[in-house]
């Protein structure tokens, strides 16, 4: 097996005794900490577990209470086990922040040091789980300011939270992960927390730079949500389809354990063995590339930068039908407050994105909408009227500039642009 290491421009051969891994991994338990406006009423776990029967989704199957507090809890007909504990804990500074936080938020979470753990290990729906254990901390939680996800290492809003909770969809792939970007000087190195309890790897890129790490963040995070959707982790050196760029060619990426392709770059690189020394050691690879069916079979790999070009773009990454499924049903959901929004008169633009069907020939059964934004004409709460702002590429029935009335059914995405912000079904707990 060759690793062709187009950095330093040589070859590097891996040892043929590798025994190649699994990306399947026991799951990790998912860490979620509540913090409250008021922290001490969090010691009472008894009484905040009989709390969760008030929640209309959710069924208390069993409970243990005491000084080891857990739950069992059903959500669509499954069950989840929840342990919890009181937790005194140092403020975490490197954590990513998902949403904007008023000021009373800041001041509480940024002056918190108590709260409420809830520890769960993920059933095979990945995206169910979580949503499950956001809806438990809701519904535990009345006076809930934040959450802290330990396992992705981000904080996230109580007012996202308690609009999650209600939802019948779950949240998007993308809270189950956090990509965190490191860098010295030019040198950054990508590596994302939180596949791990999704029964994944983790999965890196290093040898990026400040110039390019953006692009490559999409794709890293492409790989990512494919296996968070599908619940399907991919082996070591086995190819996944993620995308395709603009000249047709189909990423197909994979991943090598961080051990066996280290010796290929510089000794002193950041993500190398002196960065490995307490954390991102173990269940983890790094992220290359196969450019064509040729070097699957000679198990030639390609690090994502030979891309660098084509990623800048426009590529199209894969969402699963799972996903787009999800996107589509959230933002018929809250198609409610794009209609407040229209009403209101505060939106510059506001774009809907449709899946159009596509031509007889592109038809293969699967993927059979081509997925297109329309600029908003028109919207009553019975119907929308939109303009297509480009080209199609699979459907030959509408071009450029067409009007046309759009279906409920057809509607999968929606992006409302004002002055002071952006709003899509995902970020609608702003106007809380």
């Amino acid at each position: 097996m060759k690793l062709f290491d187009l950095f330093q421009k040589k070859q590097v051969t891996i040892c043929e005794e590798s025994e190649l891994k699994s990306g399947v991994i026991e799951k990790e338990p998912s860490f979620l900490m509540a913090v409250s406006a008021n922290p001490e009423s969090l010691k009472d776990i008894d009484r905040l577990i009989n709390q969760i029967n008030d929640a209309d989704d959710l069924k208390v199957v069993a409970r243990k209470l005491g000084e080891e507090p857990a739950v069992v809890v059903s959500y669509k007909e499954k069950e989840y086990l929840v342990e919890f504990s009181f937790e005194i804990f140092d403020r975490p500074e490197i954590f990513r922040v998902m949403h904007d936080l008023n000021d009373e938020e800041q001041e509480v979470i940024r002056n918190a040091d108590k709260g409420l753990l809830a520890k769960m290990t993920f059933t095979e729906d990945n995206m169910d789980s979580f949503h499950t254990q956001i809806k438990v901390i809701n519904a535990m939680v009345p006076d809930l300011v934040g959450v802290l996800d330990f396992s992705a290492e981000k904080i996230i809003s109580a007012r996202w939270v308690r609009l999650a909770a209600t939802s019948r969809v779950a949240p998007a792939p993308s809270y189950l992960y956090t990509v965190q970007a490191v860098s010295d000087k030019s040198e950054v190195w990508l590596h994302t927390h939180g596949l791990n309890r999704a029964g994944s790897v983790e999965l890196e890129i290093i040898d990026s730079n400040k110039t390019v790490y953006g692009d490559q963040y999409h794709a890293l995070s492409a790989f990512a949500e494919r296996i968070i959707t599908t619940g399907e982790a991919v082996n070591e050196e086995e190819p996944l389809y993620i995308g395709m760029l603009s000249n047709n060619q189909e990423v197909m990426a994979t991943w090598i354990d961080y051990r066996r392709v280290l010796s290929a770059y510089r000794k002193n690189i950041l993500g190398g063995v002196k960065d490995r020394q307490d954390a991102h050691n173990e269940n983890t690879g790094i992220m290359y590339i196969y450019q064509s069916e040729e070097d699957y079979k000679n198990r030639k790999f390609s690090p994502i930068s030979i891309y660098n070009r084509q990623l800048q773009d426009n590529p199209i990454f894969m969402k699963t039908t799972k996903e787009t499924k999800r996107m589509s049903e959230l933002a018929m959901e809250r198609i409610p407050f794009l209609q407040r929004l229209y009403k209101d008169g505060t939106c510059k633009q506001i774009l809907i994105k449709v899946g159009l069907k596509v031509d007889p020939e592109y038809d293969n059964g699967d993927n059979n909408r081509e997925h297109i934004w329309f600029e908003v004409k028109s919207m009553t709460e019975t119907s929308i009227c939109g303009i297509l702002t480009q080209q199609p590429y699979y459907v030959s029935t509408i071009k450029e500039g067409d009007e046309r009335n759009i279906e409920d059914h057809e509607i999968t995405d929606w992006i409302a642009f004002r002055e002071e912000d952006t709003i899509t079904p995902d970020s609608v707990y702003r106007l809380s």
